[in-house]
């Protein structure tokens, strides 16, 4: 880059880790574009990929002068939210704590007696209003994500965001959901609407999805993962909290009404099911152990044969069509194959590793599998992590899971252990067993009183996932 003389130059310099989240920045000045750089400040991240949160987040900033020395670095504490920051400049320290407004964005830092250091206020689209950026005491600002006052742009892990224009920096290289038109905007923030949504990732608007009422009610949600806690283990716990983390943005009081009565129907139909687990003593369905793994070769040979064209235009379909657009065949369609010639059998289970398994949750191995293989060679990482892609089949399930629970009611075959629960850990666990073939079974999840089959399904587990099917 060249530009002409005696106009300034400014050049950052970012580098990515495999997951796509910036590790450093070198940002530079030529102030007389004379092509020496009078100003250089690099500055390295440490970032938790595994946050709760849902998205990766800074732990701690090292920023560096031309020199190399250490001018300051900045340790922040995160749980749910970000709780707080120290600063060390010069060999003095400083500790701020957080207060946000309900759109998540910072709107106050406190010292450690309580008393107020800093207020800040922004308008709709996060252009500061009454104060500078660039004199803020963090970065961290509107929607509680990191402004960069050298760039005037915010950083949203996968693009900039840029508040005066209320657009992104770059190209979505996300096709489009062909039921949402504003998806196919390529440049726009949370679909022009930045007061009810916010973008973590930089891919994918988080508060408009509740705002339609897939969002449900983090009461009746938290009371569901309780009960699952008490019921099925610690795991049940993990997974709904995992599930729950993207989600911590509060809801408005709008969203909150009109998502309510879904996740009370699709609380009731979980209990009913999470009863039948524990009561249920029957036998279970064929083993499927051996076709299972079986059917994890397949998938990771199927994916490796895909060009790497192939393997983005696979998952762009994946979720361009929702979670539709994939299964496992023997796993969703004529069930009853499973426990066919069974005396007194637990209907619509199957066997595997020892213990008996909602046949509908163990299909969603696929969907982690699939997710799992996708992460690891860089497709789409926003999307296919394992925090994503488990908060997805809650998300799903909590929208539309009541409506297939009523309509298989209807036609009276309405399945008896189906959760969501379930599906999230069969999910996290394909997404684990793609790369550890003895990464741990979800075993809470299992019908626990149900008597396992020894009798081994001997067909061939079919499968097809963004248009792709095997086995080949």
């Amino acid at each position: 880059m060249q530009d002409e003389v005696g106009i300034p130059s400014i050049f950052d310099k970012l580098k990515n880790g495999a997951d796509g989240i910036r590790t450093s920045a070198l940002h530079e000045i030529d102030a007389d574009a004379d092509g020496t750089f009078e100003s250089k400040k690099l500055t390295e991240y440490l970032n938790d990929s595994l946050s709760i949160t849902g998205y990766s987040q800074v732990l701690r900033q090292t920023d560096y002068d031309a020199e190399s020395n250490v001018v300051q670095t900045i340790t922040n504490i995160i749980g749910h939210q970000r709780i707080s920051q120290k600063t060390v400049k010069n060999g003095v320290e400083q500790e701020l704590w957080f207060g946000f407004d309900g759109h998540g964005s910072t709107r106050v830092l406190m010292d450690v007696a309580g008393a107020i250091a800093q207020l800040f206020a922004y308008d709709a689209c996060g252009q500061a209003i009454g104060f500078n950026p660039a004199d803020a005491l963090t970065e961290f600002l509107y929607s509680g994500e990191q402004f960069d006052a050298k760039i005037g742009q915010q950083y949203l892990r996968q693009r900039y965001y840029d508040p005066s224009t209320g657009r992104f920096n770059r190209l979505d290289p996300f096709f489009g959901n062909l039921s949402d038109p504003q998806s196919f905007h390529k440049y726009l923030y949370t679909h022009a609407d930045p007061v009810n949504g916010i973008d973590p990732s930089g891919m994918m608007s988080v508060g408009m999805a509740c705002s339609i009422g897939i969002g449900i009610s983090l009461s009746t949600v938290s009371a569901g993962v309780f009960i699952g806690h008490v019921l099925g283990g610690s795991s049940w716990y993990h997974a709904g909290m995992q599930a729950l983390s993207p989600f911590a943005v509060p809801l408005s009081i709008g969203a909150s009404i009109i998502s309510l009565p879904f996740g009370v129907l699709t609380s009731v139909f979980d209990y009913r099911a999470l009863y039948n687990k524990w009561s249920c003593t029957g036998k279970g369905g064929k083993d499927a152990t051996d076709s299972l793994q079986k059917l994890r070769e397949n998938v990771i040979n199927t994916w490796s044969h895909l060009s790497p064209d192939q393997k983005l235009d696979t998952i762009t379909k994946l979720y361009g069509y929702g979670l539709v657009n994939w299964d496992v065949t023997q796993l969703v369609e004529n069930k009853n194959q499973w426990t066919s010639g069974v005396a007194n059998p637990a209907e619509d289970t199957l066997t595997y590793g020892g213990r008996v398994y909602a046949v509908a949750e163990v299909n969603y191995v696929l969907w982690g599998l699939v997710n799992r293989l996708a992460y690891e060679d860089g497709i789409m990482p926003w999307l296919t992590n394992r925090t994503h892609s488990s908060s997805l089949v809650f998300t799903y399930r909590n929208a539309f899971g009541w409506i297939i629970n009523l309509d298989q009611l209807n036609e009276g075959n309405l399945n008896d252990f189906e959760t969501t629960g379930g599906k999230m850990l069969w999910a996290d666990y394909g997404w684990n067993w793609a790369m550890d073939i003895h990464t741990t079974i979800p075993t809470g999840t299992s019908i626990h009183y149900a008597t396992p089959n020894t009798m081994p399904f001997t067909g061939t587990l079919s499968y097809n996932f963004g248009g792709v099917s095997g086995p080949n």
